[in-house]
């Protein structure tokens, strides 16, 4: 049985004449274009399980899906706190939420918006005179509250996590001018350090899931930053060193998430995931633990298949996009399960 997998960040979609962000809206032929666009991408990829960003609200999301020809039989959306009487007040939008769809059921969806109690950022730090001065980081919360889900593929249980972390946009407070150089770098670190906690806080409801367990875990996010950065490797977890024991190799092993691109048999050649200034970047981020991974032996199934539809997206912001389509590109996994698991 094979089973398709894939990260959406919608850009905000949202019901027509409802503001967001205090001050956009969609009109009617905005909101048309949007979810045409989006169900033709559903279309387009296929997928059987997506992990959705950037929801203002969920019937929005269940208008696209009812536009796309992939759920006939209708599909399983899950996106707690996203539901116009939930997210909107008056004619605003409260936050921009996540969700996911299935066309498997899904049971135990839930936001997590704060961090673990047990994740302790306080940062032990060497001053001046050699001592050491413990320095808190207050930071006890996701700005987008992850969602985690079991979806029932056939037998197979999975922990789906559809995450959202802090964009590299410099956070910039009320009064300061972010067109200063200084006060632009000093946006960029706040903006990287939030990023990186929640980073943190993100690893840490994943190894609740998958330490110890054959509960296999798929991660749909997007995670703003690329591959190698410190915070996307703060969620993958390191790979075990090559000299280690195998016993302890296996222990580490049980901890590590493998992007789908790195791991598939087969991928596209274009997989970038966002273009920033003409730079062509993969923020977009689909990970599976070590049961979907065709180097373990103990290996449940295996991803065949990795791509992304991008041809939407531009090197420069003068040259117009399809209409309603995000800024985002969408990347999908096909993963095969049972079977000879040796075979691409």
């Amino acid at each position: 049985m094979n089973f398709r997998i894939a990260n959406f960040n919608l850009e905000n979609l949202i019901l027509p004449d409802i503001r967001f962000y205090d001050r956009m809206i969609l009109t009617r032929e905005e909101y048309e274009a949007k979810a045409n666009w989006s169900a033709s991408i559903i279309n387009r990829v296929q997928p059987d399980i997506i992990g959705v960003q950037e929801l203002w609200t969920s019937e929005a999301l269940a208008d696209v899906v009812s536009r796309s020809f992939q759920y006939p039989g209708g599909a399983n959306i899950c996106a707690p706190g996203a539901s116009q009487a939930e997210n909107v007040k008056g004619r605003l939008a409260l936050r921009p939420r996540l969700a996911l769809v299935s066309r498997f059921p899904v049971s135990d969806g839930e936001v997590m918006p704060l961090f673990p109690a047990s994740l302790d950022l306080q940062i032990p730090l060497r001053v001046g005179n050699g001592t050491i001065r413990d320095v808190p980081l207050a930071i006890d919360q996701f700005q987008r509250p992850v969602l985690k889900a079991r979806v029932h593929v056939g037998d197979l249980a999975i922990t789906v996590f559809v995450a959202h972390l802090k964009s590299k946009s410099p956070i910039i407070r009320n009064g300061e001018d972010g067109d200063d150089p200084f006060m632009a770098a000093i946006g960029l670190a706040r903006a990287t350090i939030v990023r990186a906690a929640e980073a943190a806080a993100l690893r840490h409801l994943i190894l609740q899931e998958m330490t110890r367990t054959r509960t296999p875990v798929i991660v749909l996010a997007d995670l703003n930053d690329t591959p190698d950065a410190a915070s996307t490797q703060i969620v993958c977890g390191a790979s075990p060193h090559e000299g280690k024991a195998f016993a302890e190799k296996k222990a580490l092993w049980d901890t590590v998430l493998y992007p789908t691109f790195r791991i598939a048999g087969q991928r596209s050649s274009s997989i970038h995931t966002h273009i920033f200034n003409g730079d062509r970047d993969i923020l977009d981020h689909i990970l599976v633990s070590e049961e979907f991974y065709s180097r373990n032996r103990h290996r449940i199934g295996t991803v065949v298949r990795h791509g992304v539809v991008n041809d939407h997206l531009r090197d420069t912001d003068a040259t117009p996009k399809p209409p309603g389509s995000s800024d985002h590109g969408i990347p999908w996994a096909e993963i095969r399960l049972g079977g000879d698991m040796t075979k691409n």
